[in-house]
């Protein structure tokens, strides 16, 4: 191997670490977010949560999160429906 073998080995593996390291960060931002969701919305549907259920829904992995961020959207949305005055026709 002579040296430009090595700089595009090095070059590929720098673009393929970057590449990783920002799908882990978007996996992160996704789940910070959908914590923070969780935990803004259910102390408003459920009251105040204690200590460990708050600590509980920070161990939720991101699809956990996004099934209960679903269902608290999904009553919300149906709250908007059922207290308008005009129906869907």
């Amino acid at each position: 191997m002579g040296i430009l073998d090595y700089t595009v080995s090095y070059q590929a593996a720098v673009a393929e670490y970057t590449r990783r390291g920002r799908l882990e960060g978007e996996l992160q931002g996704k789940q910070q977010e959908a914590q923070s969701l969780v935990l803004r919305q259910l102390p408003r549907r459920c009251g105040q949560l204690s200590q460990s259920q708050e600590l509980a829904v920070r161990a939720l992995s991101l699809e956990q999160l996004e099934s209960l961020v679903g269902r608290l959207v999904g009553d919300l949305v149906g709250d908007l429906f059922i207290a308008s005055p005009v129906g869907l026709a």
